[in-house]
């Protein structure tokens, strides 16, 4: 009896020991399962993470980009108010001198006129009045 009871107790180790084997299998595997479904849920959240911090990126960078063209603009328009302005100045001074121009061509035309109607009528005067000096040459 003591050998069946021997025997039992080492059937029974036997099979603890392999009991004991498949459930530290079976849990190593479960761990291992469990490792790579939290392995691959931080790399997705990684992802996820790395494409919004990607839009953000881009996002901010199109803002800058906008108000570095706004500011463009606004500098442009303002170069190109100055311009108009001094291009309207230009015109007025243009058009000033334009009739001092004729203002002066008007009165050499008519001095020279007079001058030559004063000519002409010493030519026909009498010569009790005085000659024009212009008329003695020489």
């Amino acid at each position: 009896m003591l050998e069946g009871i021997l025997i039992g107790v080492l059937i029974g180790l036997i099979v603890g020991a392999g009991g004991f084997y498949a459930f530290v299998h079976m849990a190593g595997k479960s761990a291992i399962a469990q490792a790579r479904t939290d392995a691959e849920q931080i790399r997705a959240t990684a992802q996820r993470e790395a494409e919004n911090k990607a839009k953000e990126i881009e996002l901010t960078a199109r803002q800058d980009q906008l108000k570095i063209k706004e500011k463009f603009e606004r500098e442009n328009e303002t170069a190109r108010k100055k311009l108009e302005e001094h291009d309207s100045r230009l015109s007025k001074r243009e058009d000033t001198l334009d009739r001092q121009a004729a203002a002066f061509q008007y009165a050499a035309e008519s001095s020279a006129n007079a001058h030559v109607a004063a000519v002409n009528a010493a030519r026909r005067a009498p010569s009790r009045t005085r000659p024009c000096p212009c008329l003695h040459r020489g």
